[in-house]
């Protein structure tokens, strides 16, 4: 992974200096007609909002590459400001991963008034950009299991990190099973939550539909049925329907 090149100082637009909105204005990027300004005012309190994107980086390699493929709108730093002085900064930063053009969120950190209050990691991908490993804070990290061609997430697999599976045989399998072969799929998931004895969510899918059933680390099951390609019904570990969807066409009250 290259170190995360992202930094204030090639920061195009300063959005710490935009003053003068009115009352409830918004300002919109003049490039991609991108949210970048607004202000509402509540009684006496006054909330600014300023986003600088991609776009709006100079001087930075690594953003720029973003903005060239046509990322343009990927938040750079988000800022809140209550009554012109309580500040809360969101800073996106991005690395490269595998690739040189697989240029991806490497961590997001808070600030408060200037202070690192709380920051997610995204430790790893694979070479489809799909989210690997991420942990808050230090605290024990969640890793992803994909499938389907490596197109949809197949697992879940709290407190553990995703380099932990590098000797599980099935890794790979897991990746190309999908359509056609799901209850290989689900003896594979079977195998790792008992061998492994990890907190494992996994998910299973009708391709081009939707998710058709959620397993939670305990076993219990949360089924969803579809109806011409939407979803009609959710359903409890024990069958009880949760709830149902009724679709009409626009008009027929």
């Amino acid at each position: 992974i290259d170190p995360d090149e992202s930094d204030d100082n090639f920061i195009d637009i300063r959005i710490g200096e935009m003053k003068g909105f009115d009352c409830d204005t918004i300002h919109y990027d003049s490039n991609h007609a991108l949210l970048q300004a607004e202000q509402t005012q509540c009684g006496d309190f006054t909330f600014d909002r300023y986003i600088c994107y991609t776009s709006n980086v100079r001087g930075n390699s690594l953003i720029s590459s973003l903005a060239s493929q046509g990322r343009f709108a990927l938040p750079v730093i988000e800022r809140y400001v209550v009554n012109h002085t309580d500040t809360i900064d969101v800073h996106t930063h991005y690395s490269r991963y595998i690739n040189p053009s697989n240029v991806q969120k490497s961590y997001v950190e808070i600030r408060h008034n200037g202070r690192e209050i709380t920051r997610r990691n995204y430790a790893d991908y694979d070479c489809h950009g799909n989210l690997l490993e991420t942990s808050v804070d230090g605290a024990a990290p969640t890793s992803y299991l994909w499938g389907y061609a490596s197109t949809l997430p197949v697992a879940k697999v709290d407190g553990s990190g995703y380099s932990d599976f590098a000797n599980i045989a099935s890794k790979s399998t897991i990746i190309n099973t999908g359509e056609g072969n799901e209850s290989n799929l689900e003896s594979i998931l079977a195998a790792l939550r008992a061998a492994q004895g990890l907190n494992v969510t996994s998910y299973d899918y009708t391709p081009l539909v939707g998710c058709t059933k959620i397993t939670a680390p305990n076993g219990a099951n949360t089924t969803y049925g579809y109806r011409a390609g939407r979803l009609a019904s959710i359903s409890g570990h024990q069958g009880t329907q949760l709830k149902a969807f009724d679709f009409t066409m626009a008009g027929e009250g």
